[in-house]
């Protein structure tokens, strides 16, 4: 029978008052999934929560931009005069009486992480001098040079700003040698 058929016969079925009943219509409820339906069903639900906590973790991470003391960004050009003379000052001061004395030399490569409010947040040392005494010093000399002045107010709106530099030890004090590279070796706070 086909399906024209079909519905001309429910219709005369339905005139003559002997149609089959028709349940209401009601908030009909899907049927219970499968225990396979429901465990996707749960790990889409724990997939979507998880990226949404990321996000959220994403969004709140600081703003970071990064900087070698010989970078001409004109918006930092003043500030990274001022942290370069503030940090040769410091070193020149408290140069190691032993390493005068010895005649030692060396550069160390350094990063500095200066929060917005001119704060020191962390060194971090990318090469050793290979001397003790002078990578001590080179922290020394950030520690004692710091806080720097709040960080310049950029469109950027940034949190931390690092510079790279190396530090070039000479026998009697502390002249900075400006520098881009290098790969994190070990930290200090």
């Amino acid at each position: 029978m086909s399906a024209l058929a079909r519905v001309a016969a429910f219709g005369l079925l339905l005139m003559a008052g002997t149609a089959p009943a028709v349940p209401p219509a009601s908030s009909a409820t899907p049927a219970p999934a499968t225990s396979e339906e429901l465990k996707k069903s749960q790990e889409i639900a724990r997939l979507r929560a998880d990226i949404e906590a990321r996000q959220q973790l994403y969004s709140k991470r600081p703003r970071r931009k990064y900087l070698t003391a010989a970078s001409t960004v004109p918006e930092y050009a003043a500030f990274l005069r001022e942290f370069v003379e503030k940090i040769e000052k410091a070193g020149t001061a408290i140069y190691p009486e032993a390493a005068m004395r010895s005649g030692l030399s060396g550069k160390v490569l350094v990063s500095v992480e200066i929060n917005r409010d001119g704060s020191l947040r962390e060194i971090i040392i990318h090469k050793s001098s290979g001397v003790p005494m002078l990578d001590t010093a080179a922290k020394e000399s950030v520690r004692r040079a710091a806080p720097f002045s709040p960080l310049p107010v950029t469109k950027e709106d940034i949190d931390i700003l690092e510079v790279t530099q190396t530090f070039l030890f000479k026998n009697g004090g502390l002249p900075v040698e400006l520098s881009a590279t290098g790969s994190t070796a070990q930290k200090t706070p």
